[in-house]
């Protein structure tokens, strides 16, 4: 996992990833991608207002399905996924 997720509970997080729809999605659960949209470049940057509507819909599918996920402000206003 990188710094942009914390995962409490692998059991969770597995779960989270059967869930997750694309590249972007997952990599936003592994923490290689920023929530925040940060980590885009080139023309991905562009469509950011979309990245962001795919992560949120992420975090909501897996609150649906009954998955603890949330979405914390840490120190320096980074924002990190906390998944269990």
């Amino acid at each position: 996992m990188s710094s942009y997720s914390v995962v409490n509970d692998q059991s969770v997080y597995t779960q989270c990833v059967a869930l997750a729809r694309g590249c972007y999605q997952r990599a936003i659960l592994s923490g290689s991608e920023a929530i925040s949209g940060a980590t885009l470049r080139g023309t991905a940057k562009s469509y950011s207002g979309r990245y962001k509507e795919s992560a949120r819909n992420l975090i909501a599918r897996c609150n649906r399905a009954g998955l603890p996920v949330s979405v914390e402000t840490m120190a320096h206003g980074k924002r990190v996924v906390v998944i269990g």
